[in-house]
């Protein structure tokens, strides 16, 4: 009986645990979840395809032109008229040190 009670307990402290880093798991990409990105630009360290992955991985979505229902535009260098018509249309710019910032990354592959 004592150690059906320790399975149980052990069970219950597994569950928590789990619960707990769910939730920290959706609070750290919270930035990306059901967001319409659009890339432009070169980024060090990152490709724009592995930025695109990543961004999808963690909730968000990608397109390949900026339109009034785009969230966030993630520029790089030499950007082009992609984050002119963000400006145009008062959507938020993320410049690389942003974009690592919040995913807690340099952007070097070292």
């Amino acid at each position: 009986m004592k150690k059906k009670s320790l399975v149980v307990i052990a069970l219950i402290i597994l569950f928590f645990k789990i619960c707990y880093c769910i939730f920290l798991y959706n609070f750290k990409y919270e930035e990306f979840k059901n967001k319409k990105f659009v890339i432009t630009g070169t980024f060090d360290g990152m490709t724009r395809e592995e930025i695109k992955e990543y961004i999808e991985l963690h909730g968000g979505l990608t397109s390949e032109s900026v339109s009034k229902k785009t969230d966030v535009v993630l520029v790089g260098e030499n950007p082009g008229s992609k984050r002119d018509k963000a400006i145009e249309l008062n959507i938020p710019i993320w410049n690389q040190e942003k974009l690592y910032e919040i995913i807690g990354d340099t952007g070097n592959k070292e």
